[in-house]
């Protein structure tokens, strides 16, 4: 963990709180259920150096969203009076004066009123758009590659499983999205395959071609089935 810079999210842990907190509003829990799970999510920032990046971001964010809970207000505002979290920057007066108005700004915030609460979209996921097992066929059509010897060509692909990825610090095994896992084949062709000889081609990359996969999305490559 660390900070590139004196603004407020210039700062990877007050950029992580900031996304959880945000997350969970999204999942609809309520703003107290949501104040409580990321301060037990994030019980390690709060016993160290750190504590004062966590009330900031937190208390920030809730009063951008009409949510500012009392106690998260007096927290944060007890950090920045300590004083605690310019100790790092003491060795860059400059940096230091800049950091210091930074949080001057942000006690000046917390202790005005804040905004009318603002209504919070539910968090979606990304779904695998095709199953394990299914064929892509795909031909090559980039106007880029219009004068390469592949433009035109067809190339084939399956589908051999389906990955799962973090949705920020969300736990894994309840929020995630899902991406196409892929295996190329080893044939290009100048019309589509005949169905009947796939048995006999052989994989020569099996990965999650992330790129590949976007491209082939957006293109809307059919599926064969098989």
């Amino acid at each position: 963990m660390g900070a590139w810079g004196v603004k407020l999210y210039q700062d990877d842990v007050t950029c992580d709180v900031r996304d959880e907190y945000i997350n969970w509003l999204k999942l609809k829990r309520d703003n107290e259920e949501a104040t409580k799970i990321i301060i037990e999510n994030n019980m390690g920032f709060i016993d160290d150096e750190e504590e004062p990046s966590f009330w900031f971001a937190l208390a920030d964010t809730q009063w951008k969203y009409g949510r500012l809970l009392p106690e998260v207000k007096e927290k944060a505002i007890k950090c920045i009076e300590e004083g605690n979290d310019l100790l790092r920057w003491e060795d860059n007066p400059k940096q230091y004066q800049k950091r210091k108005a930074v949080l001057e700004e942000l006690k000046k915030k917390l202790e005005s009123e804040q905004p009318p609460e603002k209504k919070i979209a539910k968090l979606k996921f990304d779904k695998a758009l095709w199953n394990v097992g299914d064929l892509l066929l795909y031909q090559i059509q980039d106007e880029r590659l219009k004068d390469n010897k592949w433009y035109g060509k067809y190339v084939l692909f399956r589908v051999v499983g389906i990955a799962k990825t973090n949705v920020g610090s969300l736990p894994i095994d309840k929020y995630y999205n899902e991406q196409n896992v892929i295996g190329l084949y080893n044939w290009v062709g100048n019309e589509k395959i005949d169905c009947a000889k796939i048995h006999n081609l052989e994989f020569i990359k099996h990965t999650n071609i992330i790129a590949v996969f976007h491209f082939i999305r957006d293109s809307g490559t059919p599926r064969i089935q098989h």
